[in-house]
């Protein structure tokens, strides 16, 4: 038999398997909180190349910070129009904080986006 000491008690289990299943149940128990961003910004240009690439920076800031901070991916919908772009967003709120700096310093850059 496999004893598991947790902080509390002892449960006896009869295999590594149970006490892998059991750890996984007790994880699963915990809450992660969802935060939603919706923000809508006018694009610098018209330019299929700058949509192509406010496309591609976010997909590469939601991959950088999901690995940064070993968290679940975002989840959203990005809509660009020929003059605005619509982003909701849903994730940690390390996500949301990388995008809303990331959204600053667009801005002062005059990146592509223009105001949001």
């Amino acid at each position: 038999l496999v004893t598991l000491k947790m902080a509390q008690n002892e449960h006896e289990l009869s295999s590594l398997l149970d006490a892998i299943i059991n750890k996984k149940e007790e994880m699963s128990e915990s809450k992660n909180v969802i935060y939603s961003l919706v923000y809508v910004s006018r694009l610098n240009s018209s330019s299929s190349e700058d949509k192509r690439e406010i496309g591609k920076r976010y997909e590469e800031l939601a991959k950088t910070v999901q690995n940064r901070y070993q968290v679940d991916g975002p989840t959203g919908l990005l809509l660009i129009y020929p003059l605005h772009c619509v982003h909701i967003l849903e994730g940690t709120c390390e996500l949301i904080q990388a995008v809303i700096e990331d959204l600053y310093r667009l801005n002062a850059s005059k990146g592509p986006l223009l105001g949001s």
